[in-house]
């Protein structure tokens, strides 16, 4: 009888737990009563056993309930197998505090793959508009930093980073480091994209001009007009002046505009317009004058 032994927990626990499990076929009512005096004991493990013996009889609801009570009592016994119990009741249940719960034991059980997971169930359970999207994008984020960090998986990271974009097409973190990941993967058609993406939101700045820098190089090497190269450089040259790009960014105006062009009756005859050019500088550089230009010759 379930009220004699409730009757009994009081003066002898061990009593009571044996006349529990001995009615523990009786139903729920039973179970409780045994799943609480195991808890009281501190036998965890023996709670969880009993709460997920014969789940295949119960509905999908029922046995996601059960494992999500026996993934709590393990949950500092036993992190990573409630963390497996609690994964899937969030998958039957959708509870947003179970979900969270999978997020935050991931995290503790240093279990990239079901952080992933988890983080990816989080984004997916929140409003695709408005606040909530920055918010979906940020959470992808960083589910696209667990695969390339930890995991090394170059391409979920990838995937994982455009569906951020998608979310929130104004997230600057996941456009960079997707532009980290392209030059990787040696992806330069859709590199070159990103890069003019960036150069849409970033404020004026160095950061700024060593994408300049960088799109420019991948224009010139995939053959785009050198005017639009030379447009694109003279954009940012208040970004780098001053800066560690600032010689990079000369050295490409001058490979893309060459010296500067000779007036029409400036001599050209035999010999070549390298070898006059290389005399006129001559002169200019002994005498100061282009009067020093006659005598060279």
């Amino acid at each position: 009888d379930l009220d004699d032994t409730t009757a009994k927990v009081g003066p002898n626990l061990d009593e009571a737990l044996e006349a529990a499990e001995a009615g523990f076929e009786a139903g729920p009512q039973a179970l409780e009563l045994v799943v609480s005096l195991l808890e009281e004991k501190g036998r965890n493990a023996d709670a969880a056993d009993r709460l997920l013996a014969n789940l295949e009889v119960l509905s999908p609801g029922d046995a996601a309930h059960r494992r999500w009570r026996a993934g709590d009592l393990l949950r500092e016994s036993e992190p990573q197998a409630a963390l497996i119990l609690l994964g899937e009741a969030r998958d039957v249940l959708k509870d947003p505090v179970l979900v969270e719960d999978c997020v935050v034991l991931a995290r503790r059980c240093d279990d990239p793959d079901r952080l992933v997971e988890a983080l990816g169930v989080q984004a997916g359970g929140l409003d695709s508009d408005g606040a909530m999207a920055v918010r979906r994008s940020g959470i992808v984020l960083e589910a696209a930093g667990v695969a390339l960090d930890t995991l090394g998986d170059i391409q979920q990271g990838r995937e994982l980073l455009e569906d951020a974009l998608d979310l929130w097409d104004d997230n600057v973190d996941a456009l960079s480091r997707l532009s980290e990941v392209l030059e990787q993967m040696d992806d330069l058609p859709a590199l070159m994209n990103v890069y003019r993406r960036e150069m849409t939101m970033l404020l004026p700045g160095p950061h700024r001009g060593r994408t300049a820098l960088r799109l420019a190089r991948l224009m010139l090497d995939s053959g785009e007009p050198s005017d639009d190269v030379v447009a694109l450089v003279r954009t940012v040259a208040d970004d780098v002046a001053g800066t560690e790009y600032q010689e990079e960014s000369q050295e490409l105006l001058a490979l893309l505009e060459g010296p500067e062009p000779f007036d029409d009756d400036s001599p050209s005859d035999a010999g070549g317009d390298d070898i006059v050019g290389t005399l006129y500088g001559r002169a200019v550089d002994c005498m100061g004058t282009a009067g020093g230009f006659q005598e060279a010759l």
